[in-house]
């Protein structure tokens, strides 16, 4: 188990883990990808485990990948249809604290 990041070590590392690209510091990485590596599948994916499935059809249809994850305001998870409170405050939590770990 990769103790930094809390999952399993694949047998090849990642691309993002080079030490030459300081912008994949954070803890933001599900299978093996960082976020900014991340397909719409894998923000839906996430989405999931925060326990907002719900919404992961809405960020699929409209295409929101990691790159543009980390760039939502909580304006734009109104305007994508995340029209709970709660919600929008678990996702911009979670993106804040994950930005704040290093991007």
């Amino acid at each position: 188990i990769n103790a930094e990041y809390g999952e399993p070590i694949s047998e090849k590392e990642p691309e993002a883990d080079k030490d030459d690209n300081d912008s994949y510091d954070s803890g933001f990485i599900q299978n093996g990808k960082h976020v900014e590596d991340w397909e719409a599948a894998d923000v839906a994916e996430w989405l999931t485990g925060l326990g907002l499935g719900e919404y992961k059809d809405i960020f699929m249809d409209n295409d929101i990948r990691g790159p543009n994850l980390l760039d939502l305001t909580k304006s734009d998870l109104k305007e994508l249809g995340v029209t709970k409170l709660g919600h929008r405050i678990t996702l911009t939590k979670e993106i804040n604290t994950r930005l704040s770990e290093g991007r």
